[in-house]
């Protein structure tokens, strides 16, 4: 299904010509404010949120476009997911490749070596 280009994750991500609604650095940033991590925060338990996938990754970026503004979750969720699964190979790949990039990043956090 993926197309392997040559260079790193991070030369994909550089040389792409998409149009991030979000920062990288933003959209690669581990979320603590899940329902769940309240949850475990507040009994003082340890929690490790699990590194985004590359839907995950492209969800978090559509959804801050000015046409999802007032909508519930579902009808969001719904509507973008219908956009990736209608998103070119090459839009995916890069997702994929932030998803590698987020999973690096979660590994060097949490001392996953």
């Amino acid at each position: 299904m993926m197309n392997f280009q040559p260079g790193t994750d991070e030369e994909i991500v550089v040389n792409s010509t998409y149009n991030f609604n979000l920062d990288i650095e933003i959209l690669l940033n581990t979320s603590f404010t899940p329902r769940r991590a309240r949850h475990i925060q507040r009994l003082h338990l340890a929690y490790h949120p699990r590194p985004p996938n590359p839907f995950i990754l492209y969800r978090k970026d559509k959804a801050v476009g000015p046409e999802f503004v007032g909508l519930k979750t579902s009808e969001l969720s719904r509507r973008i997911a219908d956009m990736w699964r209608n998103e070119s190979a090459e839009v995916k790949d890069l997702f994929h490749a932030l998803a590698r990039m987020a999973k690096r990043r979660y590994w060097n956090t949490y001392n996953y070596h």
